[in-house]
């Protein structure tokens, strides 16, 4: 078994590097997805998520879980300035060479000494369920909040559950015979992301839903800290899990 990012990189690369026909292919306990590796190089103006959610970056971005760095080099193509994070090292040397300057391999949060202060967090194309684990999330907004100027915004996607809810499931992904350990996925609800950005002081709001129940959200940071819960408030959201 392999890290997930090498994995990953392995995919990224080779598009990169010429082969156009491949796919990598994504494993749970319920099935399997084949995902050809041109999505990960697809321009943003040819899907529909990623239009609208760019749509709302301001200023300056964080762009999280970049990877081929499509969405990074559209927003620089429309003079915003941007810094892309990928826990992927090849994905991070191919943002490089494809003449994005600012880059930080890694994870956000050993990163989260140095990141820039930004008016913007993008956190679409699977970003969330990267985080693998509501903790995580929570940890993630937190960061953001302390990090973002006063009204600034969080861009976020995941997957709506017919429960609501949040849950976590382990997956593996494999390309070209290379197969990665497991790695938990994250999923969290509409109403669950409403209910914990209002406690960590962001207004929720919706911007699209599709047919699949994917959706994108518009976190703004409020002005004023109203904040009132801690930390210790969330673990009632056990309750609200679902396998």
């Amino acid at each position: 078994m392999e890290n997930v990012d090498d994995v990953y990189g392995s995919a990224l690369a080779s598009y990169y590097n010429g082969d156009k026909s491949g796919n990598i292919i994504f494993r749970e306990s319920d099935g399997a997805s084949v995902v050809p590796t041109s999505d990960f190089f697809r321009r943003p103006d040819e899907v529909k998520t990623d239009r609208i959610a760019l749509s709302y970056c301001r200023r300056n971005v964080l762009n999280l879980g970049a990877g081929s760095g499509e969405l990074s080099l559209y927003l620089h193509e429309k003079g915003i300035d941007v810094t892309s994070i990928d826990t992927s090292p090849v994905a991070c040397a191919i943002m490089k060479q494809r003449g994005l300057e600012s880059v930080l391999s890694g994870g956000l949060f050993e990163h989260q000494s140095e990141l820039p202060r930004t008016y913007t967090w993008l956190a679409i194309r699977g970003y969330v369920g990267q985080l693998g684990y509501i903790h995580n999330f929570i940890h993630f907004l937190e960061l953001a909040r302390n990090t973002l100027y006063p009204g600034g915004r969080v861009i976020l996607s995941s997957k709506n559950l017919k429960k609501e809810g949040y849950r976590t499931k382990m997956m593996t992904c494999e390309f070209d015979g290379k197969v990665s350990e497991e790695y938990p996925k994250l999923d969290v609800g509409m109403s669950t992301l409403r209910r914990i950005a209002e406690s960590l002081n962001f207004s929720c709001r919706f911007v699209l839903c599709d047919e699949n129940n994917h959706y994108v959200a518009l976190l703004i940071k409020n002005k004023r800290d109203h904040r009132s819960r801690s930390f210790q408030h969330f673990r009632s959201l056990d309750e609200y899990r679902f396998e």
